[in-house]
């Protein structure tokens, strides 16, 4: 009796220990051992040659994008410097505000899809932003582009700020529908100086070589409002993207599938708009930066929902 008395504690007790070891491994949560602590480098970047020979946004995105193995395989430190170094981050600049850009670029670049998911991204970039002026070689760019992915990885930016900020004035459509603008923006509504502004704008210029610039930047009206209300270089009013709709919407314009030079082009999905100049050719202004004369997909948005309104 007492052999089988310590049989049973014997069994109970590896029963036990065998519980707690499987709870605990079930439970103990692995850290990632990333064996890439170096930035990636881009095979393709503005300046080189084959850089000049890209005709659309997407060859761009394609020839950026970072492979997998490497991606997945790089520390979370190395993996800030590879996006903050990405040939199209410049791209969240062209939109109405920095979070509707981060929105874009994050769409279909891996890096930030990557970054995003990362749990200790906000602490890294927080470190990284707040020491990258100390930096040897500092960019002055590099340290917008990583505070308006800082602030997006917190979820802090608000679409609206320029709305809320600015004086609101009222115009027609032709079919006389109510339409509201922003009046006389600064470049401090935008969250930028004139000197930051300028600077995203030649990193532009480097980033669409094959793209005519035909005004610097400005602060004051958009691609909407250069599009639907007026072309003038003195334009004062910003149009955001569900007002200029609205001269599509009440038939003000109708669609056309035969563009003809100064019809209106409608970039649906990116929230953009131009001015058709012929051969598949468009003028448009890029958000808060300079007006650009260039074929219909080679620019800052996705050119998978265009269409022609005259």
């Amino acid at each position: 009796m007492k052999n089988l008395k310590r049989l049973f504690i014997l069994t109970l007790s590896l029963m036990m220990i065998f519980s707690l070891t499987a709870f605990a491994n079930d439970n103990k949560i692995e850290e990632k051992i990333y064996t890439i602590t170096e930035a990636y480098q881009y095979p393709v970047v503005p300046g080189m040659p084959e850089w000049s020979k890209f005709n659309s946004l997407d060859e761009m995105i394609e020839a950026c994008q970072i492979p997998k193995d490497i991606l997945s395989n790089m520390s979370t430190d190395a993996l800030i410097e590879t996006v903050i170094n990405y040939p199209l981050a410049i791209n969240m600049f062209a939109f109405d505000n920095p979070q509707k850009g981060f929105d874009s670029v994050n769409s279909y670049f891996n890096g930030f899809q990557e970054l995003s998911n990362r749990p200790d991204a906000i602490q890294k970039m927080n470190l990284y932003t707040n020491s990258i002026s100390y930096m040897k070689n500092y960019d002055q760019m590099d340290s917008i582009i990583a505070s308006v992915i800082f602030e997006n990885l917190k979820f802090q930016n608000n679409i609206e700020k320029i709305e809320l900020m600015s004086e609101t004035h009222y115009n027609y459509t032709p079919k006389g529908t109510k339409v509201q603008f922003i009046y006389n923006l600064t470049w401090a509504d935008h969250g930028l100086t004139s000197t930051q502004a300028d600077n995203a704008n030649e990193n532009f210029k480097k980033a669409y070589p094959n793209a005519t610039p035909l005004r610097e930047e400005n602060p004051s009206y958009n691609c909407h409002s250069y599009a639907w209300y007026s072309t003038s270089s003195s334009n004062l009013y910003w149009l955001n993207g569900n007002y200029a709709y609205m001269y599509i919407s009440d038939g003000s314009y109708s669609r056309t599938y035969s563009p003809s030079t100064g019809n209106k082009v409608w970039y649906g999905s990116a929230d953009h708009s131009a001015i058709y100049a012929g051969s598949s050719i468009v003028k448009s202004k890029w958000g808060s930066m300079g007006l650009y004369q260039h074929n219909v997909s080679y620019c800052p948005y996705s050119t998978s929902d265009v269409s022609y309104w005259k």
